[in-house]
């Protein structure tokens, strides 16, 4: 049985839920405008690199996860 890819964003949506977090919480985990992770969470923002890092850090995981 071949299970599906997960992408980047769901691996985050995934990991925002599980720690009762949301647009606004993205935002501040990344340092970006209160906007950014609402566009990021809406598919209008991809993730940048920085970004990647500081997520993996956050939550202690790989950054691979992510892309």
């Amino acid at each position: 049985m071949e299970w599906p890819q997960a992408t980047g964003p769901d691996i985050l949506k995934h990991l925002l839920a599980e720690h009762g977090l949301g647009g606004v919480d993205l935002s501040r985990i990344l340092g970006g405008s209160r906007n950014l992770g609402a566009m990021i969470l809406r598919g209008e923002r991809n993730l940048t690199l920085a970004h990647i890092r500081k997520l993996a850090a956050h939550f202690k995981v790989s950054p691979e996860l992510f892309l």
